[in-house]
């Protein structure tokens, strides 16, 4: 299973945010879960202040596509500074209608590199 190499506690986060943070019909969906967090250890080592960690990333989803992994820090999205899961959220959130079909630019750190992606957002499944 996904974040096998967290710790303990981490891990029992990421359970409960994916079961917990199912997005509404109608919302920008990308096909993530995020950590609540980043561990301070990880942006000191990093040297970042901040960021949405992913901590899982669906099959077949938008972010999959892209080529987003597990435990890529989004640290840009749509020109925006993401030092927190919210900041991706309000990025997604403050995109106008004409700009739903459009890529979505997000810078990411993959360890000690920062790269780009090109996400097409879809609207968010319904919650079953």
């Amino acid at each position: 299973m996904f974040g096998h190499s967290l710790k303990p506690g981490l891990m029992v986060l990421s359970l409960f945010l994916l079961t917990n943070t199912a997005s509404s019909a109608g919302k920008t969906y990308l096909g993530i879960s995020l950590a609540a967090k980043i561990p301070p250890s990880v942006a000191a080592h990093l040297e970042i202040d901040g960021g949405a960690m992913i901590i899982a990333v669906f099959d077949g989803s938008p972010a999959a596509k892209a080529g987003l992994k597990e435990h890529d820090i989004i640290i840009k999205a749509a020109g925006m500074a993401v030092k927190s899961p919210g900041d991706l959220r309000k990025a997604l959130d403050s995109r106008k209608p004409s700009e739903s079909e459009e890529t979505l630019a997000l810078v990411v750190r993959r360890g000690p590199k920062t790269l780009d992606f090109k996400v097409k957002p879809t609207e968010a499944p319904a919650k079953r």
